[in-house]
């Protein structure tokens, strides 16, 4: 989510749309291994890996999230991001991960997208 907000912040428009979203609980063998009490208590109620993706294919898709950047999705609507505004990043930590990116990258984002830094 807070890379999207920066990468829409630093390239807003066309012809790039930056987004993120969230798959739902999935029934992956992922979650059977990494979370196994949780996925025996919830196993029913999981999603399928179609029904998992299907947000992020439409996003892919649909012309009409073209002028929405970096918002975060879930069930192809927008979504709220932080179920508790205390957990919201501060503004330092969004220039630490963003500086991580670029680091671990070894480029700047502007220049990987053909812009002057």
């Amino acid at each position: 989510m807070i890379l999207a907000h920066l990468l829409a912040e630093r390239f807003s428009g066309p012809p790039i749309t930056f987004a993120s979203m969230h798959p739902g609980w999935v029934d992956t063998t992922a979650l059977r291994t990494s979370l196994p009490t949780f996925y025996g208590a919830m196993g029913r109620f999981l999603r399928t890996p179609e029904q998992g993706a299907d947000t992020v294919v439409w996003l892919t898709a649909c012309e009409g999230v073209k002028g929405t950047p970096g918002q975060f999705w879930f069930d192809r609507r927008v979504a709220r991001e932080y179920l508790f505004p205390w957990t919201r990043e501060s503004a330092e930590a969004r220039a630490q991960l963003l500086s991580l990116c670029e680091e671990r990258g070894g480029m700047r984002l502007d220049e990987r997208l053909g812009r002057a830094a």
